[in-house]
């Protein structure tokens, strides 16, 4: 059950709900960790894939596929890691729409509209007391919309993400539109190991 509330009922605003994500990953400079995920769909049965991940604050990214089929899975599963709401605020236009109750807890919906793809936006929910993202949808013209959803766990002060789950409508193998479902879990953690920039520009194997 989603309880909806007027946005004039808090005093957060897009610039509050920014400041308090930005503060997530406080404490954390980069860190490695284990992605596995599966992919199913009617047409599709993407058994259990490793790759791993390493990321730097604030946006530096790499991942290495170790086994499984890492190109079926669609590229919104980069959401789930560094800091959305901060990298989004570059290229998007974020308005606050209202508060919601998404599972057990409290949300704010943004809206956040690209500045130079018009008709592509995104949804974001994201937890009121946490700040942390728990889901975003994703809007581009004549595509069916993407949703990801996130669990976290603590770090010290920041939030690691460990679960995500993507919901989407693909075309299937006989060009029909059908239901797609990945998983995603992040595990091994290893956090503030010295990663650095010359290691992200370094050719993937």
């Amino acid at each position: 059950m989603l309880l909806v509330c007027a946005v004039g009922a808090s005093a957060a605003t897009v610039e509050s709900i920014l400041a308090a994500s930005s503060r997530t990953l406080e404490g954390v400079r980069d860190f490695t960790c284990t992605m596995t995920f599966s992919v199913r769909s009617t047409s599709v049965r993407v058994p259990e894939s490793r790759a791993k991940i390493a990321y730097k604050v604030p946006d530096k990214f790499r991942a290495e596929p170790q086994d499984g089929d890492f190109a079926v899975l669609p590229s919104t599963w980069k959401f789930a890691l560094g800091n959305t709401l901060q990298e989004l605020r570059e290229h998007t236009t974020m308005r606050l729409l209202r508060e919601e109750r998404l599972g057990e807890r409290n949300q704010y919906v943004i809206r956040a509209d690209e500045k130079d793809s018009p008709g592509s936006y995104y949804l974001l929910w994201v937890d009121t007391e946490r700040s942390t993202l728990s889901a975003i949808r994703t809007y581009e013209p004549e595509m069916e919309p993407i949703t990801m959803t996130m669990g976290y766990r603590r770090e010290g002060r920041a939030w690691l993400p460990t679960v995500a789950t993507m919901q989407a409508k693909v075309p299937g193998a006989d060009g029909q539109i059908e239901e797609m479902r990945a998983n995603l879990k992040l595990e091994g953690y290893r956090v503030n190991v010295g990663l650095t920039d010359a290691y992200f520009a370094e050719p993937q194997k």
